[in-house]
This record gives structure tokens, C-alpha cells and sequence, in this order.
């Protein structure tokens, strides 16, 4: 399919930074849907083009994809990145194709990986107009994440990089999560996640499984026994793709839900 790439968008422009902008990969016909897309990296590293693969495969299938990037923690704490990828996600909600009459053009999804799934967690939960959430390794629990075995000897510079203090409240660890942000009648979620995830244990997508039941929510999770966090198929390449059996599931997933808007 032919792709259309608009390169370096800012969203937020009065934030004048490249950490507030994404790039668009735009099929040539109708959009199925526009998908805000995030990329992981622990909140600290990586950039939009991490995820410039999975947006040229969504393209591939007739959907819109905005690949962004957020500002890391390393440079500002929570919830500057939350607030970013809720700015991004306004901004493509309301994108409607050029020569199209609609006056809301084809459903918005989030989707990202690890970090960008909370991150697309936290936006679809929070933001109006949302048809559906991806996650795939995404962190559901943010203080549950910085507390594991294996977390120790980075805990410290974690907790205050990401949350600007050594010693944050209750209420605060409870602000970053999803499974706070759970609420009746919430869009439908796709989580994805390996059993052998030692990085972001697939405990964290059981919890948001259920949060979503309790709530009677529409979820899905997808378990598989693969490499552990290693969710691409190339991990080498500098924009990889997911995983087949990942991208199969979320494809069908994101296809429940689509409502093309015809050009």
C-alpha cells in the first residue's frame, strides 16, 4: 500500500520542542482508524522513529498512524510524559483526512510498548473519544514495577527520576498507574505479553485483566511463552516489528472496532 509520511508534526506546538511532536504515516485511501502510537525505552530513552515499523505495518492495513514522542524522565518527571501523549492523542482524535467530509473521521486507538503501554494505557483511559487500547508489555503498576527483587539497586534514582521525589506519596504512585484509572464503561483493551517477561512481569496485565472484569469491562489478553520482554521479531533494526503472533492479534483487535471513514 502506498504510504504518505508528514515528518516532525508538532502537537503542541506552543511547547516550541521535539519532544512534543510525531510523525504521521498516512495511508492513500480511506483510514480505518488513526492509532496514536508510543514508544518504550523505561521512559528514559528511544524516540518516535523506535516505532516507525509498527506504524508503517498499521499503514499497511489501511489505518492512520501518529508516531510520537513524550518527554523523558530524564529531563522532566511524571506527569509531563502523561500529559504529552494526552496532547498527542487530542490532536489525532480531532485530525480528519484532507477531502473528507466527516465531522469525526474513523475511531482513535493507543497503542505502545512496555513504557508506551502504560503511557497508551494512561491516554486511553483518560481521554474522551477513545475506541480502543493496546498494550503490549505494558507497565499496569507503576509502584508494583519499581518494587520488584530485581529493581533494588535502580529503585532510588527511578522513584525520584520519574517522579520527582525520593519520597512520593500514596496518592501520587496511585496517579501514574492505569489500574487507578479503571472506570466502568471503559474502551476495550488488548494487552499482549510473554509468561517469561522478567523485565515487566505478565502479573502486571493479569491485574489490569482484572480491574477491567470487575468494572464489566471489554478485555483481552493475549499470553504467550516467548523470549521475555523481547516483543520484536527484528530487534536489531532500528524501527522493528512486532512479533507476527503480537501483530495478528492486535490487528484483529483494532478491526473489532474500526468504522472506516470513506475520502
Amino acid at each position: 500500500m502506498t504510504r504518505r509520511i508528514r515528518k516532525d508534526v508538532a502537537y503542541l506546538p506552543a511547547a516550541a520542542s521535539p519532544r512534543h511532536t510525531g510523525d504521521l504515516h498516512l495511508p492513500a485511501g480511506a483510514w480505518r482508524g488513526k492509532v496514536l502510537v508510543i514508544h518504550g525505552g523505561g521512559w528514559q530513552q528511544y524516540a518516535k522513529e523506535r516505532m516507525a515499523g509498527v506504524a508503517q505495518r498499521l499503514v499497511d492495513h489501511g489505518y492512520a498512524a501518529f508516531a510520537v514522542n513524550y518527554p523523558l524522565i530524564t529531563d522532566r518527571p511524571w506527569p509531563a510524559c502523561g500529559e504529552a501523549c494526552l496532547a498527542a492523542g487530542r490532536f489525532l482524535r480531532d485530525l480528519v483526512p484532507e477531502g473528507c467530509g466527516c465531522a469525526a473521521a474513523a475511531p482513535l486507538f493507543t497503542l505502545g510498548a512496555s513504557a508506551g503501554g502504560h503511557l497508551a494505557l494512561m491516554t486511553g483511559l483518560r481521554l474522551d473519544g477513545v475506541a480502543g487500547i493496546v498494550s503490549v508489555a505494558g507497565v499496569t503498576d507503576v509502584a508494583g514495577y519499581a518494587s520488584q527483587p530485581g529493581f533494588a539497586g535502580q529503585r532510588r534514582w527511578f522513584v525520584k527520576a520519574f517522579l520527582g521525589t525520593e519520597a512520593p506519596t500514596a496518592a501520587q504512585w496511585r496517579a501514574t498507574s492505569p489500574l487507578n484509572h479503571v472506570q466502568a464503561g471503559h474502551p476495550p483493551i488488548f494487552l499482549s505479553h510473554d509468561r517469561n517477561d522478567r523485565v515487566v512481569p505478565i502479573e502486571q496485565a493479569e491485574a489490569m485483566v482484572a480491574a477491567s472484569r470487575r468494572v464489566d469491562g471489554e478485555v483481552e489478553l493475549y499470553r504467550y511463552d516467548g523470549p521475555g520482554h523481547l516483543m520484536w521479531a527484528d530487534p536489531e533494526q532500528d524501527a522493528p516489528h512486532l512479533l507476527p503472533a503480537i501483530e495478528e492479534r492486535l490487528l484483529a483487535f483494532l478491526e473489532r472496532w474500526a468504522a472506516p471513514c470513506p475520502l
